[in-house]
């Protein structure tokens, strides 16, 4: 298991070959969990006892890790995306919106697509398996 500070989400399907460096591990979780490796701290959690990887020269199996363990790491970048669910809150997201009017002017739309095509036939349905009326 993976984990961090800053996101709710956990990865459960992340394996690591005990011979990887802490630095490689980093620069990986980086990709997944938006951290900047220099500002990732890396811990091992093993029964009750958490281990700071320190040294990003040195091997997961140098701290002792093994299968079932946890990796924990700390995103400690103040201007993280992560921070606040910057990359897990949906509603942070400003949604796109365009009025009726400015929708109409367009040409492209899927709106006049179907109008053309029950032009040239009036029982033409865009999708074939809904009901009649959509």
């Amino acid at each position: 298991n993976v984990s961090s500070n800053l996101l709710i989400q956990k990865w459960h399907d992340i394996c690591f070959a005990r011979c990887t460096k802490i630095i490689e591990v980093k620069h990986r979780l980086h990709r997944h969990g938006g951290a900047i490796v220099d500002f990732m701290e890396l811990y091992l959690r093993r029964g009750g006892d958490t281990i700071f990887l320190h040294d990003d020269n040195l091997t997961l199996e140098d701290y002792g890790a093994d299968n079932g363990m946890e990796l924990y790491f700390k995103d400690n970048d103040p201007h993280s995306l992560a921070k606040n669910g910057g990359l897990e809150d949906v509603s942070l997201v400003q949604k796109y919106e365009i009025s009726e009017e400015d929708y109409e002017k367009r040409e492209k739309t899927l709106r006049n697509y179907v109008k053309k095509q029950r032009e040239q036939d009036p029982n033409f349905r865009l999708f074939a398996n809904r009901p009649k009326d959509l």
